[in-house]
């Protein structure tokens, strides 16, 4: 919670009030295309790899942890390239006008790179 705070007050002071409101929304536009291209896979992922840990066959937690992490890089694949193909509409629909339309596919990288996130933090085989 402190890193947050220090992490917003950096932001105010390097980018000012509009600098920080600019940050919010195109976070808001990361976190909800996570959302609509994640439901559930980290959940029900997750379950199943405790399923299979639950199982001890070292064989099927492998392969059930590899079927995540290929899951999980699809995914972040796919939000990448929908993202950036919807950059002006998603400004327009956001900022009402297409000013920000190549700010968008540039982050749209953010999403793979939150998908290597949710592939790094898997269990191990172990």
């Amino acid at each position: 919670m402190a890193v947050g705070l220090a992490r917003v007050k950096f932001l105010g002071l390097l980018l000012g009030p509009f600098g920080v409101g600019l940050f919010g929304t195109f976070e808001a536009i990361i976190t909800t295309a996570a959302y609509i291209f994640r439901i559930g896979v980290s959940g029900s992922g997750f379950g199943v790899v405790a399923l299979e840990k639950a199982s001890g066959d070292r064989l099927r937690i492998a392969r059930a942890i590899d079927a995540l992490r290929r899951l999980s890089w699809s995914l972040g694949l796919v939000e990448t390239f929908a993202v950036g193909a919807l950059a002006w509409s998603v400004s327009r629909l956001i900022f009402t006008d297409s000013r920000q339309r190549l700010a968008i596919p540039i982050l749209s990288r953010v999403m793979l790179l939150t998908s290597m996130y949710y592939v790094s933090n898997l269990p191990d085989t172990n």
